[in-house]
């Protein structure tokens, strides 16, 4: 076992430590449970007071014990979660840095004339006169805070747009001098006290579920106009209801701007100026956003994608039952190859009172083929009282179930680890991330839960649609970001290529889920790929709002010229463009995909198609790597790998070798598979001589 790719879980102190308990708790979770670090919380119940110096005291002694048994830790950077009040220090300190909220005020006048004193508890941050025949900014004409403006007509009514602190506490995740703000109090003070350890006992901090729904999904922040200019040029004044309701044809492009930025600040904002300080301070920097399944994630963080983009180690969460966020895996492995990182992680089993061993597995066999491959556990509590462990299982030796179970787990999760944290990813599948379109569709007047984090709508398919590739399909796949397909991809002989480092991509086959809307840039792109002989098929609703240019009917026209229809019909349909061929299927025919993938020159083919037969493949300069796990059925299969490989089978609890048998056929490998239910193997790959 190497010790260092075991798990490392969370550990929460739900009772006041003392150097007794914790050396007891340390040592015998790595000696007896195999884990290989811990990832402190502390909220309330440790009856300390949070960064105070008895707190430290205890802090510096768990890291001298750490150092001691050779164990590493992750800074948690909160106080309970989710992440941004430090504990309450923030809003006391720096009231100023705490997340602000968009209201809209509407204004009517009898006739047409206005004459109003505009809100004064808040920062107004747009008046617009609003009818459906126009939006006029009214900026010239409000003085000291007071508006005078005679309307075209009577139709007219002024909306003003005030941006209000809210009494949450939490930092402005979209704006990085708050967040500095944050880290003067949490991190600094950490760095201050044990930077000795930074870079050794310390590589890496934790940031736990930061979100906008607590604010309705209004999250604002005083430089967005500023920053909007920086961009676009130009004033965001007239766009601002369309974040509120619908403003006709200009409002795909309205909201794709306004949301699209307001991404780009969170992304920029909150998990950038963290890695930056982890960059400077030695240390690699983790955490996952709040409700990652939610369908439209655009009041959550706004694109969950982009929100890893700069971060080193993009991550998601597992908590309160089996699968739940199961859609949501491949996201956020998707955007660690879309922005080229190297690892992927997850905080599991949080909150799953009585998982048993073999719900364990299944869990882990979905996260790695899936993408993931670093857990992190929830949890090891400083007390295993059943009346203290707030969320179950407690997962550590005190526990005789786990106790059981977790020396063969990590050893597992070792064999595994090992593997998958190294190479790129291979896939010859993408799938096109719909975030344009749920863009469109987003309002900040949505009347349904802010947990779930928007609108949605009726052909809004792309997370069943990628779990229908994997479990159904048994093809592997990535979702592709539309920033990544304009500005990265490159086209050549039916080829679509993101040229990364460690995850350098070649699709032959782009499926794009259902969608309303799509950038004139995106469906260049395509049509770029299909024309030198890329296969396109798009899944139930074709796109029809253009959110660039708000050039609606240009975008229905490289639709119509690309699949020969602008709607997707009851059959499928099959339409050659260029050297390529474009399919439009609806939803009821999803099984014709299936002949479309195997006649690709798919990557990797699974002959005899085995619901929940799931598999990842790595690439390193040295070797190649497959994952596969049977979750739901027995497997029994031949399995088409392209290229010229010799074999061997990696037992995941021994890392025990043994060859296998395999045949060659234009430049394909063939074996056969065999797995029982619950099962998974790794594949070892040796590229062979010609």
């Amino acid at each position: 076992m190497e010790k260092n790719y075991a798990t490392r879980p969370l550990w929460f102190w739900n009772d006041k430590p003392t150097p007794k308990h914790i050396r007891e708790l340390m040592e015998n979770c790595s000696e007896k449970d195999g884990y290989a670090g811990f990832g402190i919380l502390p909220y309330k119940a440790c009856k300390l007071e949070y960064l105070g110096e008895e707190y430290m005291e205890l802090y510096s002694f768990v890291l001298s014990e750490a150092k001691r048994l050779n164990l590493k830790m992750c800074l948690y950077d909160e106080w309970w979660f989710p992440s941004g009040s430090a504990g309450g220090l923030l809003k006391e300190k720096h009231p100023e840095a705490c997340a602000k909220r968009l209201d809209m005020e509407e204004f009517r006048s009898a006739d047409n004339h206005f004459s109003l004193t505009l809100p004064s508890d808040g920062l107004v941050m747009a008046v617009v006169g609003y009818s459906k025949k126009g939006i006029v900014d009214l900026n010239s004409f409000v003085s000291n805070s007071e508006l005078i403006w005679t309307a075209p007509d009577r139709s007219y009514r002024v909306l003003c747009f005030i941006l209000r602190n809210t009494d949450l506490g939490r930092v402005d995740y979209l704006d990085p001098e708050s967040v500095n703000k944050f880290i003067e109090i949490t991190h600094e003070k950490y760095y201050e006290r044990f930077s000795e350890y930074f870079g050794n006992v310390i590589d890496s901090s934790f940031y736990d579920e930061p979100q906008f729904y607590s604010v309705k999904g209004r999250a604002w922040t005083a430089c967005f106009n500023q920053r909007f200019f920086e961009k676009y040029n130009e004033s965001p004044s007239t766009y601002y209801p369309a974040l509120f309701f619908d403003i006709g044809d200009t409002t795909a492009k309205a909201r794709h701007m306004m949301l699209s930025l307001r991404s780009e600040l969170y992304s920029q904002g909150y998990p950038k100026v963290i890695q930056d300080w982890c960059t400077a301070h030695s240390i690699t920097l983790t955490g996952h956003v709040d409700q990652e399944e939610a369908a439209n994630p655009c009041g959550i963080t706004g694109d969950l994608m982009l929100s890893f983009k700069h971060q080193d180690i993009p991550g998601v969460d597992e908590i309160f039952h089996e699968g739940r966020a199961g859609k949501a895996y491949k996201l956020v492995s998707s955007s660690a190859v879309n922005w080229n990182k190297q690892l992927v992680m997850c905080e599991c089993f949080g909150a799953i009172e009585g998982i048993t061993e073999r719900g364990i597995y299944r869990e882990c066999f979905d996260l790695f083929t899936k993408g993931i491959n670093m857990l992190v556990p929830h949890a090891v509590w400083l007390n295993d009282d059943e009346d203290r462990v707030k969320f179950k299982p407690e997962l550590s030796y005190r526990n005789d179930y786990y106790a059981n179970i977790l020396p063969r787990f990590n050893r597992f999760c070792s064999t595994i680890q090992s593997r998958l944290q190294t190479g790129g990813q291979v896939n010859s599948v993408a799938v096109l991330y719909p975030i344009e379109s749920l863009q469109y569709v987003y309002s900040f007047s949505w009347k349904g839960d802010p947990v779930k984090g928007g609108n949605s709508y009726r052909n809004n398919n792309y997370q069943n649609l990628g779990q229908y590739l994997i479990k159904n399909l048994n093809c592997d796949f990535t979702f592709l970001h539309p920033e990544t397909l304009v500005h990265q991809c490159s086209t050549d002989n039916g080829v679509l290529t993101i040229p990364n480092s460690i995850h350098h991509q070649d699709y032959r086959v782009l499926i794009m889920p259902g969608m309303k809307a799509m950038s004139i840039s995106s469906a260049k792109k395509i049509e770029e790929f299909v024309s030198t002989g890329g296969i396109l098929i798009c899944v139930s609703e074709l796109p029809y709002m253009e959110t660039e240019y708000a050039k609606n009917s240009d975008l229905k026209e490289i639709i119509r010229k690309l699949f020969g229809i602008t709607e997707v019909g009851a059959k499928t349909t099959i339409n050659e463009y260029g050297r390529g061929k474009c399919i439009a299927l609806p939803y009821c025919e999803i099984e014709n995909i299936r002949t479309i993938l195997d006649s690709a020159e798919s990557d990797t083919i699974i002959v005899k198609k085995t619901y929940g037969l799931q598999y990842i493949h790595k690439r390193t300069s040295e070797k190649d790597i497959w994952y596969f796990a049977s979750i739901n059925k027995k497997a029994d299969t031949d399995v088409i790998l392209n290229g010229s490989f010799s074999l061997c089978a990696i037992n995941p609890f021994s890392g025990e070798k043994t060859q296998l048998y395999s045949e060659y056929k234009n430049n394909s490998t063939i074996f056969h598979l065999q797995l029982g239910k619950e099962q998974s193997v790794l594949i070892e790959g040796t590229k062979k001589a010609r």
